[in-house]
């Protein structure tokens, strides 16, 4: 006779689980008020972005700008896109 077939699962694989759940419940329960703990209504809206153009404030790879870097970034996106589209079969 073989465990799988005709034996109850032992009663710590329940324990452990029951154990489980209760410590994410008490985590959840404690980390609401540090969630909750913000000054005022905070959103996308109100960050500051610095001016990527100005290389003097931000420089990439050597001093490259941060606009040249997206704009390049750009052109690979859309290499990769004609790529895509040219070379490889279309998923079925």
């Amino acid at each position: 006779m073989t465990f799988a077939q005709n034996a109850l699962p032992p009663p710590c694989a329940s324990f452990v689980r029951y154990l489980v759940l209760a410590s994410l419940l008490v985590l959840g329960v404690t980390s609401l008020p540090a969630l909750a703990s913000t000054a005022g209504h905070v959103s996308e809206v109100n960050l500051v972005l610095p001016d990527l153009a100005d290389s003097l404030l931000v420089s990439f790879l050597g001093g490259m700008s941060g606009s040249t870097l997206l704009s390049y970034g750009l052109v690979v996106a859309i290499g990769g896109l004609f790529f895509r589209c040219r070379y490889l079969p279309p998923d079925s």
